[in-house]
């Protein structure tokens, strides 16, 4: 008897009544809003009071039913195999090719002054993707280095020239490797010299 009266003082303040209705409600099986009534009350300290059985004064409504969505499946892909969207976004941090759009090859340039202007692409919109870098080459020297599209390469002497460009990544590896473009200058000399 002792032992009773022990237990039901520890348990009393633990076994509130919100504990026993979670735990009547999880065993008592799924129930809709269809098949529920409830009941809405003032108490005589003014609070509101719900509840399922009805009371003196109680106005009984029905709840609305839950807007309950299933959850979806998610196809797992084998391991190996990229999303679409990462395989898109790994494309666009990836430089495939670089080709020089000016000057055209065999462009003739008669008494070039100050800088020629070379632009390059490599497929992506305007600019190269971020970290990579590019190198303009004329004549096997690198004479110009940046992040954009637009450069000038100095204006060499008379003769044939080639310019070409590589682009290398954030790493520094090398991605890619135009063709040269040919070009030629021409200046007019008076008394000789270039």
């Amino acid at each position: 008897m002792k032992l009773k009266n022990r237990i039901g003082r520890i348990l009393r303040p633990v076994f509130s009544p919100a504990i026993a209705l979670v735990v009547t409600w999880s065993f008592s099986g799924p129930v809709s809003a269809a098949d529920t009534v409830i009941y809405k009350s003032v108490a005589e300290d003014g609070s509101v009071v719900f509840t399922d059985e009805p009371s003196e004064g109680a106005k009984s409504f029905k709840p609305t039913e839950l807007n309950v969505v299933p959850p979806q499946e998610h196809k797992k892909k084998p391991s190996g195999e990229m999303s679409e969207q990462a395989e898109a976004a790994l494309k666009a941090l990836t430089v495939r090719f670089v080709k020089i759009q000016s000057p055209v090859s065999d462009q003739t340039f008669i008494n070039p002054v100050g800088t020629i202007p070379v632009t390059i692409t490599t497929g992506h919109d305007g600019a190269l993707p971020l970290g990579h870098k590019a190198q303009i080459i004329l004549d096997g020297k690198v004479v110009s280095t940046g992040s954009g599209i637009n450069y000038s390469v100095p204006v060499p002497h008379r003769g044939a020239h080639t310019i070409s460009a590589r682009v290398f990544d954030a790493s520094g590896k090398l991605r890619a490797r135009s063709r040269s473009v040919n070009i030629n200058v021409i200046k007019s000399v008076v008394g000789g010299g270039n």
